[in-house]
């Protein structure tokens, strides 16, 4: 507190910081011990990712030592693209194997839909799946990942929004709503 009271200090603080991001989310690269990732992973995770035997348990993953966020491309496959380097790239299966794609490219939406959908896999980026799947092209690839770049953008936006309540109340101390009231003796415990 520099001057003046504590509330006025806290209005000070709140004026200084932007009550919602300017801009939308914008991936860099993927790093499980980044913030930005870890952020990323934890919205991935509300969607509550499944595998053929149900939701995967992600207790099981990170107590086993496993990484959590396994890459669709391989490092190989992806290697020219910056977008492959990010949250774009990555789904959550209990795994231990990199480059996904094989096993998702066999997923349908008639037998996996909930699978799919989980790991924020839409029918475009399933078809451009498929589609490399026929000819290994690094643009269909990019389509892949620009699809899926626009999805984890808008959730983890959705995420924020929800987990920090952009445009909520500004709750301040009691004694603040109170003013000489507060303290006197029986009020709040005091006394």
């Amino acid at each position: 507190m520099i001057e003046g009271t504590e509330a006025e200090s806290l209005d000070r603080l709140s004026a200084a910081v932007e009550r919602q991001p300017s801009q939308p989310w914008e991936s860099s690269k993927f790093h499980a011990k980044n913030a930005a990732s870890r952020t990323e992973t934890l919205a991935l995770l509300t969607l509550k990712p499944r595998d053929a035997e149900g939701e995967i348990d992600v207790n099981s993953i990170l107590h086993g030592g496993h990484r959590l966020a396994r890459g669709v491309f391989t490092s190989a496959e992806r290697q020219e693209s910056p977008l492959g380097a990010t949250a774009a790239n990555r789904i959550i299966l209990d795994t231990v194997s990199e480059g996904l794609r094989p096993t998702i490219a066999k997923w349908t939406p008639q037998d996996n839909g909930s699978m799919l959908e989980s790991h924020l896999v839409n029918e475009e980026a399933l078809g451009a799946l498929k589609e490399y799947e026929r000819k290994a092209d690094d643009a269909v690839m990019e389509r892949f990942f620009r699809i899926r770049s626009g999805q984890i953008r808008e959730l983890v936006d959705a995420y924020l929004a929800q987990k920090c309540d952009w445009g909520g109340a500004v709750v301040r101390s009691y004694k603040d709503y109170l003013g000489s009231v507060a303290s006197a003796p029986g009020i709040a415990g005091e006394g």
